[in-house]
């Protein structure tokens, strides 16, 4: 049974990385002028809204993913 699970798991690891998410950073250490890679990171959450809306302009029907390194992100 965990035989199962395991494999079951690791098939929807597979199908989330291949569908086609985009994916943003956003770091402390970034800035808003960067495309929201993981090499060049958002700054700020407004940066990273903005990036969303034009992800979902360009492409509405991919899912978007942002993901926050560790830090203070001030409002």
């Amino acid at each position: 049974m965990k035989r199962i699970n395991f494999i079951y798991t690791l098939f929807l690891l597979i199908l989330t990385s291949c569908n086609g998410n985009v994916r943003l950073y956003v770091s402390p250490a970034g800035n808003d002028i960067n495309e929201g890679t993981a090499d060049k990171p958002l700054l700020t959450l407004e940066g990273a809204r903005k990036a969303v809306r034009a992800v979902r302009l360009k492409h509405p029907g991919k899912k978007v993913m942002v993901y926050f390194k560790g830090g203070v992100y001030p409002l």
